[in-house]
C-alpha cells in the first residue's frame, strides 16, 4: 500500500474533480488536522461503497412512466 501526501488549492475544481474519481476508484482519503473531506468526495465514496456491497438497486427509467 502506498501513501500520496497532497497539498493543493480546495477552490480549483479541477483538482477536486480528480481526487473525487480518485475516490471514486476506491482510494482511501486520510485528512490530517483541520482540513475536512468536500462533502461531495464523502457522498461519492458512499455512494460507491454502496454499489460494491449491493445496496443499490437499479430501474430502468421505462418502468417509472409506467408506474406513473
Amino acid at each position: 500500500m502506498a501513501t500520496i501526501t497532497l497539498e493543493y488549492d480546495g477552490r480549483n475544481t479541477v483538482f477536486n474533480q480528480l481526487i473525487q474519481l480518485f475516490i471514486s476508484l476506491g482510494g482511501k482519503v486520510k485528512t490530517i488536522g483541520k482540513d475536512k473531506i468536500p462533502k461531495e468526495a464523502q457522498e461519492i465514496a458512499k455512494s460507491y461503497s454502496d454499489v460494491k456491497e449491493g445496496k443499490i438497486k437499479t430501474h430502468p427509467i421505462s418502468n417509472l412512466f409506467e408506474e406513473l
